[in-house]
Parts: structure tokens; sequence; C-alpha cells
């Protein structure tokens, strides 16, 4: 990883971004030196459905992963990427064949990298 998009996102005014945040910190805190980003890009939207992929922040998100400055892209969980499964997996295989891996840092089954 040389430079990762954290993507955040909450729907509702009873939720807040810091439970992503700290699970995010914690686990780049937990890799390996030489695993460790080069550069952090933070993307979020805050009060927009994930049933949508109308959103700012994660447009702008994978505007930079299309155009190379993102090498992976990494949330919290699944859900606040996308609400629905067959957007989600859309979206990460188009990802993958651009060359940009992506994390779930609660959900490690769903993590799709490139060796670096």
């Amino acid at each position: 990883m040389k430079t990762i998009g954290i993507y955040y996102r909450v729907s509702t005014d009873r939720q807040d971004f810091k439970s992503q945040q700290v699970e995010i910190d914690n686990w780049l805190k937990g890799l390996e030196e030489k695993k460790k980003p080069n550069s952090i890009l933070t993307f979020m939207d805050e009060g927009i459905s994930g049933k949508t992929t109308n959103r700012p922040g994660l447009k702008k998100m994978l505007d930079a992963a299309y155009a190379g400055k993102i090498d992976t892209i990494v949330v919290y969980r699944l859900d606040r990427f996308s609400r629905h499964a067959t957007t989600a997996i859309r979206l990460i295989l188009n990802l993958d064949d651009m060359g940009v891996a992506f994390v779930s840092v609660t959900q490690p089954v769903l993590n799709l990298g490139h060796e670096n």
C-alpha cells in the first residue's frame, strides 16, 4: 500500500464517525511497518444512505482510485461502502480490475488485495 483512501459513512444523526475511525486507526497501527501506507486520503459522507452510490465522498474516492491516486480502499465494514451486496461486489471487482485493493477492517474475509 502506497496511498490508501479511507471511506467513512454515517446515515443518521444517531451515528458518528468515531467508532469507525477507532477501528481503522487500530488496523493501521497493527500493520507491519513495510505494509504501512505512505499517505492517506480520507473521504466521508454524512446523512446519506448506503443504498445509493450518489454520495459525494464515495464519488470523489472512486474518481481518485480510477485515476490511480489510491491503490487501496479501506472501510470499517462493507455496509459503510454499500448497502447492496451486488453494488458492492461490482464496485470491488471494478476496482480490482484497476489494480486497487479493498479492505474491510472488521470483515477480513471480504478483503481483496494486491501484493505491493
